[in-house]
């Protein structure tokens, strides 16, 4: 069976979170931190407080950076390191606007020259562990093509697939037969990423690629935070089971975001977001109120 690894999802997956669904839901053999980026050529100190050891401590966690040059690389690089770790996720599938716009995530996937020089920064850092997460291409999905060999030119702990192009977003069909051709030019381990929301899509993912060593998910497990474990178990959770995980989380966070947040209408905002994935996953009655509460007293009440 693959291993499941989390996707970060930016605004969602913070150190918080990752600890409490490790320790809570489990199924998960590695997490990465929502992307690091540079902002006015500094990096936030809040991504810097998210990736330290301090609060990550026991969850096996790798930071992911987003570049749109080795510069930036660099740069992000040297933060990571000395943070204490040795290990670096790249993002380059971000279809987001304001980071593909500038050339940074899926922008560099039309990009050649930058991805080399990208590539020969990460080749020339050997005390650091590198991988790579990207999409099928950013308009069309075999531009991948122009890029396959300068990836497998460079030491990469492995690629990651996601199965679609930044023009999709995350809508639409994953293309199944452009990521076979993928894996089939790739020389290094390949993870699958897109759609992976039901039991029977991971099945039937391993069923079509029984080499796949492991499987990215993201938002398969924000609707569904018991979903690497009834992969693991190959049974689906009732809804009480599933609701009963999902509290555990939710009171951690909610002790965190009380703890740290300014003011009700924050830590409101704040678990609001929380819940707005879980519409499937608890009592239908129960998502409603919470999510239209117009007060953090109201919303306590639920509990």
């Amino acid at each position: 069976m693959p291993d499941i690894h989390f996707a970060p999802i930016q605004g969602y997956t913070d150190h918080v979170y990752r600890k409490a669904h490790y320790e809570l839901a489990g199924g998960i053999s590695t997490y990465y931190s929502p992307f690091m980026r540079l902002e006015h050529g500094e990096v936030r100190r809040r991504d810097i407080r998210d990736i330290s050891a301090e609060n990550n401590s026991g969850v096996p966690m790798v930071p992911q950076i987003i570049a749109a040059d080795a510069i930036e690389l660099k740069q992000l690089t040297n933060v990571v390191r000395d943070s204490g770790y040795r290990r670096i996720d790249l993002n380059m599938g971000c279809p987001h606007p304001p980071q593909a716009g500038h050339g940074r995530g899926a922008g560099l996937l039309t990009r050649p020259d930058a991805v080399r020089e990208i590539m020969a920064e990460i080749a020339s850092t050997p005390d650091m562990k590198f991988s790579v997460k990207m999409r099928l291409g950013l308009e069309s999905p075999d531009e991948w093509r122009q890029l396959v060999d300068i990836l497998n030119d460079t030491p990469l702990e492995h690629v990651t697939l996601h199965a679609r192009t930044a023009r999709q977003m995350y809508r639409g069909v994953p293309d199944m037969d452009m990521f076979d051709a993928f894996l089939q030019q790739c020389r290094h381990r390949v993870i699958y990423n897109g759609g992976i929301k039901t039991l029977a899509d991971f099945q039937n993912l391993e069923q079509r690629f029984p080499s796949l060593q492991a499987v990215m998910i993201g938002q398969g497990l924000m609707a569904n935070p018991c979903f690497a474990t009834e992969c693991r178990q190959g049974r689906q959770f009732t809804q009480a089971e599933s609701q009963k995980v999902i509290m555990a989380i939710h009171d951690r966070i909610f002790s965190h975001a009380s703890a740290t947040l300014q003011g009700d209408a924050q830590v409101l905002t704040h678990m609001q977001a929380f819940w707005r994935p879980l519409e499937d996953s608890i009592d239908r009655k129960l998502w409603k109120k919470l999510i239209k509460t117009s007060s953090l007293s109201k919303y306590r009440e639920q509990f």
